[in-house]
């Protein structure tokens, strides 16, 4: 199994990528952006998954790419299978300080509640 967080640009990267876009201390605030989910990738990573894929492929004749972008690190494939999550459902995530972020930002990951008055 590979997984695509692991061929994802270090949070470093990706803070540095996303910055100009994110409003400052208050993410609600940020604005449009040209960054696409490619972006987020971290070429010589997908090249070594790439390669695991074949790999494996070629030894097991299977292999499972899991997460966003799966399509982006699988050069070929079978069975694409699209899930989603729906607006509500992150907003409430977001509200209850469950959300994860594809990086580093907004208290380690995650966006955090804001208690301030």
């Amino acid at each position: 199994m590979v997984r695509v967080e692991s061929c994802l640009k270090s949070a470093q990267e990706l803070d540095a990528m996303l910055a100009p876009y994110l409003g400052g201390n208050d993410p609600v605030f940020g604005r449009m952006s040209g960054v696409t989910l490619q972006d987020f990738l971290d070429p010589r990573k997908v090249a070594e998954a790439r390669e695991l894929i074949r790999a494996n492929t070629a030894e097991n004749g299977r292999i499972l790419v899991l997460g966003t972008g799966a399509a982006l690190i699988a050069e070929r494939f079978d069975l694409l299978v699209y899930a989603d999550l729906t607006r509500w459902e992150l907003t409430l995530r977001q509200r209850r300080g469950q959300a994860r972020l594809l990086c580093g930002l907004a208290g380690g990951g995650s966006v955090e509640k804001n208690t301030a008055p």
